[in-house]
């Protein structure tokens, strides 16, 4: 329900709801190998939920995208407003490349973030953060990996058990 619209994404995944009392599931995505063109203002994927329900990003690998071109490009974003929660849980997120300083995932309103592995995202413009919270005091860590991390505008995590941070010493397979 509500209304749905797929855009502004560079690389891989855009999803915008209004109005949505529902669920969006975005589920085994393999994000890769992405480009982008000069002048382009984007992140890698962007998912925005606005005025109740859910959104769950889970179980997918977002690695190897270059974005570097890009004017303002960033690495994954996931938004709230209004009563809506993101669940983000079993991703990992590696090796892209962008302009901005949050390279990795970016997080803005109300979530759930449990056993996610973001690390080794490279900025050509500014120095990475690999885990950015925006409205930290709403959000819930569970065993996550963050290369590092940053909470704009103050504040921590309402919960937070298990983040570990650091090299994430990768074993390619």
């Amino acid at each position: 329900r509500g209304a749905w619209e797929i855009v502004r994404c560079a690389t891989g995944l855009a999803v915008e709801a209004w109005s949505s009392s529902g669920t969006v599931v975005i589920d085994n995505v393999l994000i890769t190998t992405g480009r982008v063109q000069a002048g382009v203002n984007a992140p890698i994927a962007h998912l925005w939920l606005e005025g109740g329900g859910s959104i769950k990003l889970r179980n997918s690998i977002i690695m190897g995208n270059t974005l570097g071109d890009g004017v303002f490009t960033e690495g994954v974003k996931v938004r709230t407003t209004t009563n809506s929660v993101a669940y983000i849980s079993n991703n990992s997120i590696f090796n892209n490349t962008v302009t901005t300083d949050e390279v990795g995932l970016i997080v803005d309103g109300t979530a759930t973030l449990s056993n996610n592995a973001v690390a080794n995202n490279n900025s050509v413009g500014a120095s990475a953060y690999q885990y950015t919270a925006y409205n930290a005091p709403q959000q819930t860590l569970r065993d996550n990996h963050f290369g590092n991390k940053q909470a704009v505008g103050g504040g921590a995590p309402f919960s937070e058990i298990g983040t570990t941070t650091g090299d994430a010493q990768w074993t390619q397979s």
